[in-house]
């Protein structure tokens, strides 16, 4: 969905009324690109079965203009048939909206002229009641096929044109019923244009207001997935795309990173809440810029806990991606204030890797940083474990059962 498609974009429209028949343009490519594939699959069909039945007048034909049944069969299979499946064949490669309204007017004027022009070469005295059948052609446009309103207009104009001038060539008809035929025509055209004007405006009021729908609960999706505070996904986001990880059948390495705000408690302590709500938003917004440009999912974990998730990432990536997180949290000299103006705010991070092939393997793997974490925490803190140099002497992968004060002492 094209970002610029927003809600009060489509309100705006709305209360408009959507009389011209017409969007705005990102709201109109929005409506031709979800409606335009479907809408060729179904002038196929609509189509098809027109010709079909556009062939079966073959039979009135015999009884209406018998002397020229053997044009008229020549005009309806040799050309009109052909250019229909034409037409069909263009409609398959699913054109711009232009063309395939465009085709389907042009190929809908050109059966009715077919029509009237049959009649013509006849010489039979109910060469006049062939004719009746441009009505269908009318029809076809506006009700069945659905033509996009202008051009249903200009699709029966040209059709009442094409009839009004076969009427006046039939030399026996008096000039009262030429009339009558042209108000009875004129009558079905006023009537099938009221019709396709109203379906075609219920149908773009219709999608704007499902479309406005879809948009209010992605966006409510949205905030449900996202922590309030830092804007960071949230444990809910988390489940999902340790889910989706895990319906990959690829079963691809996924590192995991959790990281730690140091001496957390002492900075509230001194400052109050608030001022840790700004810290914590702080580091997030250093995540984030660390993380950006790179697949990553960043989540806040808890209170000062962060959890990012690295596709395609081993642990000695990893750990290097940590380290950045580490030194750009440390270089931004953020005053802790729980030691007065003798030290910064500073992260711990602790990081693991695993083929996330079950829950369960993405819950063992999401233990192992947390007692990666725990290491680091008890190491000193402002540090990431196992860093990058404990991986090349130890070659480290993994971390099981992490000991059990962890939660105390990260809280330190």
């Amino acid at each position: 969905m094209n970002p610029d498609v927003r809600p009060a974009l489509i309100d705006r429209t709305l209360s408009g009324g959507c009389h011209f028949l017409h969007f705005p343009p990102v709201l109109e490519a929005a409506f031709e690109q979800e409606i335009g594939a479907e809408r060729c699959r179904q002038f196929m069909r609509r189509g098809l079965a027109a010709l079909v039945l556009y062939n079966l007048l073959l039979f009135s034909d015999m009884v209406l203009v018998p002397d020229v049944l053997a044009d008229a069969a020549l005009v309806r299979l040799g050309i009109i048939t052909p250019l229909g499946l034409a037409v069909l064949l263009i409609l398959r490669m699913n054109p711009r909206p232009m063309v395939r309204e465009g085709v389907g007017a042009i190929m809908t004027v050109v059966t009715a002229a077919s029509i009237v022009a049959i009649a013509r070469m006849s010489e039979s005295p109910y060469r006049f009641d062939a004719e009746h059948a441009v009505v269908l052609c009318i029809i076809f446009a506006t009700v069945v096929q659905r033509l996009r309103f202008w051009y249903a207009a200009a699709t029966s104009a040209g059709c009442y044109l094409i009839y009004n001038e076969g009427l006046w060539a039939v030399p026996d008809l008096a000039a009262v019923q030429v009339l009558s035929a042209q108000m009875t025509l004129g009558g079905v055209v006023v009537l099938a244009l009221i019709g396709s004007y109203n379906l075609e405006r219920e149908q773009r009021l219709g999608y704007l207001m499902a479309l406005r729908e879809r948009l209010r609960a992605t966006e409510l999706e949205g905030l449900t997935r996202h922590d309030s505070l830092t804007g960071l996904l949230n444990r809910r986001a988390l489940d999902q795309s340790l889910a989706t990880i895990v319906e990959d059948k690829r079963h691809r390495h996924t590192a995991v990173l959790l990281l730690d705000i140091d001496h957390f408690k002492l900075f509230n302590d001194a400052v109050g809440h608030q001022e840790g709500d700004s810290c914590i938003q702080a580091v997030s917004r250093l995540l984030s810029s660390v993380l950006r440009g790179r697949p990553s999912e960043a989540f806040r974990y808890g209170g000062e806990e962060f959890l990012v998730l690295l596709p395609d990432s081993d642990l000695r990536t990893a750990s290097a991606v940590a380290e950045r997180i580490r030194r750009a949290v440390d270089g931004a000299r953020m005053r802790h204030p729980g030691f007065g103006d003798s030290r910064v705010v500073t992260v711990s991070v602790g990081c693991a890797a695993g083929q996330i092939s079950s829950l369960d393997i993405a819950r063992a793997v999401i233990a192992d940083a947390d007692a990666a974490l725990y290491r680091a925490k008890h190491n000193g803190r402002n540090q990431v474990f196992p860093s990058i140099p404990a991986l090349v002497e130890c070659d480290l992968v993994e971390f099981r059962d992490p000991p059990k004060p962890f939660a105390a002492a990260a809280n330190g």
